[in-house]
């Protein structure tokens, strides 16, 4: 089994007083859902990055203290200030006391935590919406408040609320779904010390046709969320998520505390994103639907974006890897059939005839190269099999040639000849990429090191912006812009520290 840490840190000053980068600690009673009148005292801790603490005062499990870990899919419980709520997905383990009486404490611990459901009808609980806060969509979107002075002496002022807004019909996984912008505002009554501030909040609100359960709007903002990494060019991390429920006349809001990942920093400058919401807005209703629509072929991409922008610690080393890999990877999604030198039914024509000659067909051969063909003919056959699928260098190539001149140049710093340059960088990539992944003194002398190896990254991750733009509909001019955004400002945390 694979071990892996989790984010849980202090997040970054920005984010303070949002919900899911906020600690919460609550008090109450919690129990099974199948044995409601056993209810145990218990105290919550969820802390942002991590998942949600569980100790309760007594054994949960009514088994025998073992060295087993529990499990339980579901706890429901009631908290101090009156709310009910639903934990999902538990495991953990009891400890024991002794004294003069034995003393249990059972401590678990929870992928997610649900604030405002009922537990009696949680296990169908459907909703209407879900809305959910990504940072970053302040400065995405337009700053919807202006104030302007009526009169010299700023004793009034009209303030026109004028939000950016979208909605886009799409489907996600066979559902008919909206997704939309909302902008909440907040209206001062005093000032403070630091001024009469209007406040205002952009979030999106997922609407499926049909009410769904939370696990489906929860991989609906999963798939999101790299969405808005690719338009940005930076880490996007969730604020708050809340699910909204109608029960008869009874409308109710759950706050969901999923598991989340927390920055070390974050970079808020509008200037520095790869396209904000004014540049995309007449071609956004393409790029989401056919996010949504193409989300199992772009599963690897998506997970590319979300571990180069968001990962601490990186290396230019594998920065690079993971780029060019990914590239070559996207090729195959784009270009299906141009993987291969001729068509497939062709090749597996051909290699059927070779299997049935091979190796007597040579006639010259001695008899000792005969003999050791013999030997090795399984292993021989299936690599010329695989021959006929593009190299590595072949895919690569393929992409940059697909950038149309106008945008290809300023991506490449303008070389005198578009031909020679790729020519010459090709090679040098592939012999990066092979150095980095398996040995090779020839390769070593010829693999990019330092400065070239990040310039050599950046023109990648360029042409790889570009690509994915072009794949979901996106126009050439648009897809340039982004691409170029990419390589002058890809935001990493790394470090250069040897000790």
């Amino acid at each position: 089994m694979i071990g892996f840490m989790s984010s849980a840190r202090k997040p970054p000053p920005v984010f303070d007083g949002r919900q899911l980068m906020s600690e919460l600690k609550q008090t109450g009673h919690f129990w099974l859902p199948d044995d409601s009148t056993r209810r145990l005292w218990g105290r919550l801790h969820y802390v942002p990055g991590d998942v949600t603490t569980l100790i309760l005062d007594g054994n949960i499990s009514c088994r025998p203290v073992g060295n087993g870990n529990l499990t339980f899919p579901e706890i429901h419980g009631r908290l101090s200030t009156g709310a009910s709520c639903v934990m999902r997905g538990l495991w953990g383990a009891v400890e024991t006391f002794i004294a003069e009486e034995d003393h249990f404490r059972s401590t678990l611990h929870a992928e997610l935590l649900l604030i405002g459901l009922d537990g009696e009808a949680a296990a169908d609980a459907r909703f209407e919406r879900v809305g959910v806060t990504f940072s970053h969509l302040d400065e995405w979107f337009d700053v919807p408040l202006r104030v302007e002075y009526q009169k010299r002496d700023f004793d009034q002022a009209q303030v026109t609320f004028d939000p950016d807004q979208f909605s886009v019909r799409a489907n996600f996984e066979g559902k008919p779904v909206s997704i939309e912008s909302f902008c909440q505002r907040g209206i001062p009554t005093v000032a403070d010390t630091k001024g009469l501030e209007f406040t205002f909040d952009y979030r999106l609100l997922i609407v499926p046709d049909d009410a769904q359960p939370l696990d489906w709007y929860l991989r609906a903002i999963g798939i999101l969320r790299p969405l808005f990494m690719f338009l940005l060019g930076n880490g996007v991390y969730t604020l708050q998520v809340e699910a909204f429920q109608t029960a008869g006349k009874e409308s109710r809001t759950v706050q969901v505390f999923p598991k989340v990942t927390v920055p070390l920093v974050v970079r808020r400058a509008s200037s520095q994103f790869n396209v904000r919401h004014d540049d995309i807005r007449s071609e956004l209703n393409v790029l989401l639907r056919e996010w949504l629509e193409k989300e199992d072929v772009l599963t690897v991409v998506r997970s590319t974006l979300t571990d180069l922008l968001t990962v601490d610690g990186l290396t230019p080393e594998a920065v690079f890897t993971r780029i060019v890999q990914t590239m070559e990877h996207l090729h195959g999604v784009v270009s299906e059939e141009q993987g291969r030198y001729v068509t497939r039914g062709t090749w597996r024509n051909f290699c059927d005839w070779l299997e049935s000659v091979f190796p007597e067909a040579w006639e010259n051969a001695q008899p000792e190269e005969l003999a050791c063909l013999t030997t090795e003919r399984g292993a021989l056959l299936g690599r010329i099999r695989g021959v006929n699928s593009l190299t590595f260098r072949s895919r690569l190539r393929a992409l940059f040639d697909r950038v149309p001149g106008r945008e290809l140049m300023p991506v490449i710093d303008n070389p005198p000849n578009v031909e020679q340059y790729l020519d010459n960088l090709l090679p040098r990539l592939e012999a990066t990429r092979n150095y980095l992944t398996h040995f090779s003194a020839k390769n070593r002398e010829q693999a990019l090191a330092g400065k070239d190896l990040e310039r050599a990254a950046l023109q990648c991750w360029a042409v790889l912006l570009f690509t994915l733009a072009r794949f979901l509909g996106v126009s050439e001019n648009l897809a340039g812009d982004i691409a170029l955004a990419g390589r002058r400002a890809m935001f990493l945390v790394g470090t250069d520290a040897q000790l």
